[in-house]
């Protein structure tokens, strides 16, 4: 059983070692981006980061990179699906920070559980995150009712 972060470092060593396969992977990032987490492209490129040889857990760990496991909105869950993507951008020339930033990303998959659930950015705290959710609300209903469309 691979988790979702073993399987990103094996890619990272596959494409230091085929920057072609670095540039594709490039490729299927900025389609995700443009066309979105919801879409066909974005399923697509974090395929590449599932352990394909369990099916079961491939079924729970693309749950987790297209957020339909019910940790959309998690702001450390969402933090760690754009690390993956924006980490991808770069294609060869940064494969050695493909990895950053997704510390915890498989934490509740297959039983896994992870003590340190946020980064160093004080961005992805729970208590910032707490924080930011009340600073939203105190904004005034015109925010709160753009919020929920």
């Amino acid at each position: 059983m691979a988790t979702i972060l073993q399987m990103v470092n094996a890619r990272q060593e596959e494409f230091k070692k085929n920057p072609t396969r670095a540039a594709q992977s490039m490729s299927l990032a900025i389609a995700a981006v443009k066309e979105g987490m919801k879409s066909k492209a974005w399923e697509y490129f974090m395929s590449q980061f599932i352990d394909k040889s369990n099916p079961d857990l491939s079924i729970d760990q693309l749950a987790r990179l297209k957020a339909t496991d019910d940790t959309e909105g998690d702001p450390v869950m969402d933090r760690h699906r754009a690390y993956l993507v924006a980490n991808s951008m770069c294609g060869p020339s940064t494969v050695d920070t493909l990895t950053i930033g997704l510390e915890s990303i498989d934490d509740g998959i297959a039983t896994l559980q992870f003590d340190h659930k946020f980064l160093d950015c004080d961005t992805t705290t729970f208590a910032v995150a707490a924080k930011a959710r009340v600073s939203r609300a105190k904004k005034g209903t015109k925010y709160k009712k753009a919020a929920k469309g």
